[in-house]
C-alpha cells in the first residue's frame, strides 16, 4: 500500500491566526491544530442543562464527505 507524499498545509482559525503544518492530508493538519488547540469529553447531563440555560445549541457532526476543504 503506497502513503500518501508529504504536504506543507496551512490552517487558519476564525481569528486569523494561521499555523502551517506538514502532514499527508489536510484532515490530519486540522486534527493536529484541533488536538493542541481544543479538548473534548463526554457531556454529562448537567454540562447539557447549564448550557442549555446558557442558550447553547447542540450541533450536528458533518462528516468530511459532506465539509467543503480548500485544497
Amino acid at each position: 500500500m503506497a502513503t500518501s507524499p508529504f504536504r506543507i498545509y496551512i490552517v487558519t482559525d476564525a481569528f486569523n491566526n494561521a499555523r502551517l503544518v506538514k502532514s499527508q492530508n489536510p484532515q490530519q493538519a486540522l486534527n493536529h491544530v484541533a488536538s493542541s488547540t481544543f479538548s473534548v469529553r463526554k457531556a454529562t447531563p448537567e454540562d447539557a442543562f447549564t448550557a442549555a440555560q446558557q442558550g447553547k445549541e447542540i450541533e450536528n457532526y458533518k462528516d468530511s464527505s459532506q465539509l467543503e476543504l480548500d485544497v
